[in-house]
């Protein structure tokens, strides 16, 4: 972006962000945050979302159920005939 003769940027010491600070108007103007190593990838948010629905419904199910004749495992539900 461009930068007017007024603004100057500045690094901020404790986040590391890049602060544009325009002198005549003696405010951050904007501020541009550093990039997280931890930020999960947009394309593999579909696949996160799925799986923690999938584990969710796979626990709210062995809930309802009860813990006896019921094999939770991988993507499927197994259920086991037991004798009275």
């Amino acid at each position: 972006m461009a930068t007017l003769k007024t603004e100057f940027e500045v690094t901020c010491p404790c986040c590391q962000s890049t602060l544009v600070v325009d002198a005549g108007l003696k405010r951050v103007v904007r501020h541009v945050e550093v990039e997280r190593a931890d930020k999960p990838k947009l394309d593999e948010a579909h696949s996160i979302l799925a799986a923690e629905k999938a584990s969710e419904l796979r626990a709210r199910l062995a809930e309802r159920i009860g813990a006896t004749g019921v094999s939770v495992g991988g993507d499927t539900l197994l259920m086991l005939a037991t004798r009275s």
